[in-house]
């Protein structure tokens, strides 16, 4: 039951994301810094401190190797492009949904930002009950 649940909701918020939001294109990406250590929120907002033309998105990422997603964050450059700078080179892999550009006053807030966003992202497509009484956490889901 546990298992069909949480797919359930990972079928919704694909759906949910690839219908409602824009895809970035492809040719709108440059290569980042290939960091890859579960740290997206965190590289985005070094990213921004080093250079504080860098914006700072939170994006739908999937994988087209194997399908999978998560919420993920990137930074926009100044010229309008984006940057990956946790998974890198690997952006060549991923479709990126763009949810919105986080505000430069709520840069300091980003992790919980982040965090916050996936429980509400859970809990708008799954019973607040069975979400309960399975104990589904937001890393079950993304």
């Amino acid at each position: 039951m546990r298992k069909w649940y949480i797919h359930t909701i990972q079928e919704r918020l694909r759906r949910h994301f690839t219908r409602n939001f824009s895809r970035l294109a492809d040719e709108r990406f440059v290569c980042g810094e290939m960091r890859y250590n579960y740290q997206c929120h965190r590289n985005s907002v070094h990213e921004y401190f080093l250079d504080n033309t860098k914006r700072i998105a939170l994006v739908f990422a999937i994988d087209r190797r194997d399908d999978t997603f998560c919420l993920h964050v990137i930074n926009r450059l100044s010229n309008g492009k984006y940057q990956d700078n946790t998974w890198g080179s690997e952006y060549l892999y991923h479709s990126y949904y763009l949810i919105k550009e986080i505000l430069p006053d709520q840069y300091d807030r980003v992790p919980n930002y982040f965090d916050d966003h996936r429980r509400d992202f859970i809990r708008l497509f799954g019973s607040y009950w069975l979400i309960r009484l399975l104990r589904i956490q937001p890393t079950d889901i993304f």
